[in-house]
C-alpha cells in the first residue's frame, strides 16, 4: 500500500494531493494516510478552480466561502503585483510609460505591504 501526502500553501488550502506509489514527497508534505490505496482520489479544487481542502488541527476540512474570500484576495494581489514587476523589468519605454513606473512601484511596495512580504 502506498502513502498519501498532501501540499499545502502559506494559508493550509491543500494544493497538491499524491501517493508514493507515483512520487515522492518533499521537505514539507504531509503524510496524512500510512497505509492508503494507489491513488490519491480526494478532489482538491473545486469546479471553480478555488482549492476544496484545507488542513486545520491535523485534519483536512472542506474549504468555506469566508475561507476563500481571504485566499482570492491574496491571489489577486499577487497577480497585480507580478504584472507590475513585469512592466518595470522591460527595458524599452516609451517616455509616457516611464512616468507610470514610479506609480507601479509604490503599487508593488503597497501589495507586499498588504501581503505581508518584504
Amino acid at each position: 500500500m502506498a502513502k498519501h501526502y498532501i501540499r499545502v500553501n502559506e494559508n493550509n488550502f491543500i494544493t497538491r494531493g499524491f501517493t508514493t506509489d507515483f512520487e515522492q514527497p518533499e521537505l514539507g508534505d504531509i503524510c496524512v494516510d500510512e497505509d492508503g490505496g494507489r491513488h490519491f482520489e480526494r478532489e482538491i479544487l473545486r469546479p471553480d478552480g478555488l482549492p476544496a481542502l484545507k488542513y486545520e488541527n491535523e485534519e483536512i476540512v472542506r474549504t468555506l466561502d469566508e475561507d476563500l474570500i481571504s485566499e482570492l484576495r491574496i491571489l489577486t494581489l499577487r497577480d497585480e503585483k507580478e504584472q507590475l514587476v513585469q512592466a518595470l523589468r522591460q527595458e524599452h519605454f516609451s517616455e509616457w510609460f516611464e512616468a507610470s513606473l514610479d506609480d507601479s512601484a509604490v503599487r508593488v511596495k503597497e501589495i507586499e505591504t498588504e501581503l505581508g512580504e518584504r
